[in-house]
């Protein structure tokens, strides 16, 4: 059998020659160039929803942090020795954050109030119309003057730390005592998660467009305008 000799590049055929060019789908110019169209009008439809999705999620936290902010509240505890019930009496008095200790009390300070004992369950006083408090909560706590009634009952504190409640039935006692316990803020609805969702589509679509040009880059570099492969 005749030994063959090397092969001169010239002596390959052709499709050899640029063979690894053909890896790509192959289709009618005219019908890739509207499939890219599409597909990039789709992501750009798709990039302006995440994007305006993302800014109302960012503006709708921003008003309801600003909403909350307005509604933090001091929650002030007490406790007093029963005289005519078992045990002792406890109540829970929230003012708005913005009252200071030392000042007079007003109804527009309060938000709510609840006491009970062994005699009244729950005693609940909220802010509304019919509401009224007065006195002074002094600056360390303690024995205070305090008194605050609706149409539900009454609370009264004297500074010789007796006091009383009234539903009916009535409570009455010595040594009461207030103290505070913490400022605290009504939790705020949060967009976060939905702007963590906003802003990882935003980055897919974005990583997604840069991969369609790179596409359309090596397309054109293996293609002619007339749609012929290059050879190199």
């Amino acid at each position: 059998m005749p030994s063959l000799g090397p092969l001169r590049n010239s002596e390959f055929p052709a499709k050899i020659h640029y063979s690894w060019h053909l890896r790509l789908p192959v289709c009618d110019s005219d019908e890739c160039g509207s499939n890219m169209k599409r597909q990039t009008e789709m992501e750009g439809e798709l990039f302006t929803f995440f994007r305006n999705l993302t800014v109302l999620a960012i503006v709708i936290t921003s008003v309801a942090a600003s909403a909350s902010a307005s509604i933090a509240v001091e929650v002030f505890t007490f406790t007093g020795d029963c005289t005519d019930c078992t045990g002792t009496g406890t109540g829970t008095l929230i003012l708005l954050a913005d009252y200071k200790l030392g000042t007079a009390l007003s109804a527009d300070d309060l938000v709510s109030f609840n006491y009970s004992s062994n005699k009244i369950p729950d005693l609940s006083i909220h802010n509304d119309p019919s509401e009224d408090l007065t006195g002074v909560l002094p600056v360390g706590l303690g024995p205070a003057t305090m008194s605050i009634s609706d149409a539900n009952g009454s609370f009264t504190t004297s500074t010789d730390g007796s006091w009383s409640a009234f539903n009916p039935p009535a409570d009455f006692g010595t040594d009461g005592i207030w103290s505070t316990a913490s400022v605290t803020s009504t939790p705020e609805p949060s967009a976060l998660p939905v702007i963590g969702i906003c802003l990882a589509g935003l980055i897919f679509l974005a990583r997604a467009r840069c991969a369609t040009e790179q596409s359309k880059l090596r397309r054109s570099d293996y293609r002619d305008f007339d749609g012929k492969a290059k050879t190199r």
